[in-house]
């Protein structure tokens, strides 16, 4: 009785362990790796727009008149103007003033003298309330949020470029006027472009209740500093150009507009070349895949070309043996999406990694992409029958028997 063409070919696909075995790695590394790498490359532009949206979309409106932190101040009319601005998602408008740190100890050369720095004067704000530091923006990376009326601050700058350590430790300090002592409860998340322009952030029970209603209210009572966030980091520079033309129209003249162009710049160019360059790397992986099997099934033929010329021999048509070559490869082609499905899987949910940049993260997080499998598994049933052709045709054109010499 004549055994069917597929029946056979299940069965040199189990017979053949040494070449079915190495066509099977071929592809399991070709489909998991067209499914994993760009797995990962849109998880991580997708961290690192999260990342952008979180950091660099952020424009600082700050006054720079003489003497600092007084003078002009903005008006509710021009903050509503800001908010008005196509691409703006919030305006916190902050009332800061200069709260000035006693350093016993601290010296700097200048022209190599040693020189004693008494007092450093840092930028602060209160925090919550309508003119004070918006504790939406207040993420903690250590610490705590100061107890209402404890003398304490947060920190909201770098510690390292400080130039004197503010940290965990009581210091003498003064604000408005008013002599205090203070230590930091904790230390925010680091925005650059914010912490460089706003590094003391003053419990503001605390605050009023050293310097009085009166005095509160002429210290931090007035706007002359604006956080305006923008609704994505491409909204940036178009924002920060419309806030600028707002603020000369209005007469602000001490104002700058401040924004980090430069990271807005990078992190653009990176967003926008990390995906397609991760699809392209599992085009690769997958073409690689491709190309291994045609040339290992080519030399795994030749070794046994005699077995077409065999069944051929039998009575067999070219078409069973095409039959009989497609079902060997398409059984070792299941075999393979089986097992990269499972090493896919395990790749994307272990694979998670983090990145901490400026006390945010990045987060890597690739995801088992099913459509991605089966594109796969679409393309090597493509290459599957075409190995089988070409197989059946090298048999054809040698003749039947030039391939029998060789059995």
């Amino acid at each position: 009785m004549k055994i069917s063409a597929g029946v056979l070919g299940r069965k040199k696909a189990f017979r053949e362990l040494g070449w079915s075995a190495i066509i099977i790695v071929i592809m399991v590394a070709g489909l998991s790796g067209w499914v994993v790498i760009p797995s990962i490359g849109l998880s991580l532009e997708s961290g690192l727009n999260n990342y952008a949206n979180a950091a660099a979309t952020y424009i600082v409106v700050s006054y720079n008149g003489n003497p600092s932190y007084s003078g002009q101040y903005l008006s509710n009319s021009t903050l509503s103007r800001f908010q008005s601005i196509a691409g703006v998602e919030s305006v916190y408008p902050v009332g800061i003033n200069e709260t000035v740190v006693y350093t016993p100890g601290l010296t700097q050369q200048e022209n190599n003298i040693t020189v004693s720095i008494t007092q450093v004067g840092y930028t602060s704000a209160v925090i919550g309330g309508d003119d004070g530091y918006p504790t939406q923006l207040l993420v903690l990376s250590s610490g705590n949020l100061p107890v209402p009326g404890s003398g304490s601050f947060i920190l909201n700058a770098n510690q390292g470029a400080l130039g004197y350590n503010l940290s965990g430790r009581s210091l003498k300090m003064q604000v408005g006027g008013v002599n205090l002592t203070a230590r930091s409860a904790g230390q925010s998340q680091y925005i650059p472009l914010i912490g460089n322009n706003l590094q003391i952030l003053w419990d503001r029970t605390l605050m009023v209740n050293q310097l009085g209603s009166k005095l509160f209210s002429q210290t931090f009572g007035h706007f002359n500093f604006v956080v305006i966030k923008a609704s994505d980091v491409a909204q940036v520079s178009s924002v920060a150009a419309t806030v600028t033309s707002e603020l000369a129209s209005g007469g602000y003249k001490a104002y700058t507009v401040d924004y980090d162009a430069l990271t807005v710049q990078n992190l653009q160019s990176l967003e926008a070349g990390t995906a397609p360059e991760y699809v392209l790397l599992g085009i690769v992986s997958l073409a690689g895949m491709i190309l291994g099997v045609i040339a290992v099934s080519f030399v795994a033929v030749n070794r046994r070309g005699w077995e077409a010329g065999l069944l051929v021999s039998q009575g067999w048509k070219f078409k069973d043996v095409l039959t009989y070559y497609f079902t060997y490869f398409a059984v070792l082609l299941v075999l393979s999406a089986a097992l990269a499905a499972v090493l896919s899987l395990a790749a994307t949910r272990f694979s998670t990694v983090s990145f901490s940049v400026y006390g945010g993260s990045v987060e890597v997080m690739p995801t088992f992409n099913f459509e991605y499998l089966a594109a796969g598994i679409a393309i090597m049933l493509l290459v599957c029958a075409f190995v089988s052709w070409a197989m059946v045709r090298k048999v054809r054109r040698s003749g039947l028997d030039s391939i029998l010499r060789s059995y």
